[in-house]
């Protein structure tokens, strides 16, 4: 998997208003794009949010299902400016995080095994 994100801010956005009703997430990459659907603990609130293929620059994946504890991918994204590319490459048991600004910052975030029961809720696109 790799993807291309020109401007991520609006990613970042968007995981810090699900951290805080989850902290750890399945993200599923396929064919359409990103997604994310989640329960909190109390089994209250459900969170569901599709980025889709289209956002992206470059885009190249199978079907990957990602563990990624949202708090340090957060420490991550923040270090991203306005406008600033961000690459993610799966490699292994770690996500690849690149942000390309002046200065090219890579960093690793171990992927996570999530326990969680699969609910599916009809979509209406």
């Amino acid at each position: 998997m790799l993807v291309r994100l020109e401007e991520p801010s609006s990613l970042l956005k968007v995981i810090e208003v699900i951290s805080e009703l989850v902290s750890e997430v399945r993200l599923k990459v396929n064919e359409f794009g990103m997604s994310i659907t989640a329960i909190d603990p109390a089994n209250v609130a459900m969170v569901r949010f599709k980025l889709p293929k289209s956002a992206f620059s470059q885009f190249e994946t199978g079907d990957e299902v990602l563990g990624i504890n949202l708090d340090s991918l957060k420490k991550i994204l923040r270090r991203c400016g306005a406008g600033v590319p961000l690459v993610l490459e799966k490699r292994e048991n770690f996500l690849n995080i690149q942000i390309l600004d002046r200065i090219k910052r890579n960093f690793s975030l171990n992927l996570i095994e999530i326990e969680s029961q699969e609910k599916e809720m009809p979509c209406k696109s």
